[in-house]
Formats: C-alpha cells, structure tokens, sequence
C-alpha cells in the first residue's frame, strides 16, 4: 500500500499539497485493516513523501528529498498551505497480483 502511494507521488499523479484520505477511508480503499493504513502512513512519513497536520490530514510533502518538508509562502487562511495549493484526491485501488 505505502509503495503504491509512493509510486503515485513520485510520477507526479500526486501533486505537492495533495490529501490523502483519512486513514480509515485508506483502509476501505485498500481492503487493508486499520492498523495496516496507519504503517503505511507512518511509512510515507517516515520517507519524506507525505507530513500529516494535526486535525487538517496527510499530505504529499513540496518535495520528497526536502528533509525541512518545504512548504513555501502560506495563507493562515487556508491552514498553512500555500495559497491555492491545497487540495483532495481520493485513491483509486489499482489491484495488483501481491496485493
């Protein structure tokens, strides 16, 4: 799971400042328990790819060689993010045979 959101992120299909579902919605999505989701999650935390906001969610980092999480010029308004950056896209399941 954390491999195949890795693979989406570093193509570009995951934009910088795209959120992830929440953790339980990943779980669905995958068919994985929600302790897996959440190993996942700390996984992409873990290689830089993502950095979680208390109460706001998961989201893909500027860049994921960036060990500082660059997040450039924010708008309090609009939580932190750079101002229009922010967005949600939702997971689509691509099975794979070791899935």
């Amino acid at each position: 799971m954390a491999e195949h959101i890795e693979l989406r992120i570093k193509s570009g299909d995951l934009k910088p400042y795209t959120a992830l579902p929440a953790e339980r919605r990943l779980a669905e999505e995958y068919g994985v328990s929600l302790g897996t989701a959440r190993r996942a999650t700390e996984l992409l935390r873990e290689r830089q790819v993502v950095f979680t906001l208390r109460s706001k969610g998961t989201f893909v980092t500027n860049s994921p060689a960036d060990p500082n999480l660059n997040l450039g010029e924010t708008d309090s308004r609009q939580g932190g993010f750079p101002t229009d950056q922010a967005q949600h896209a939702p997971l689509a399941v691509v099975p794979t045979p070791d899935a």
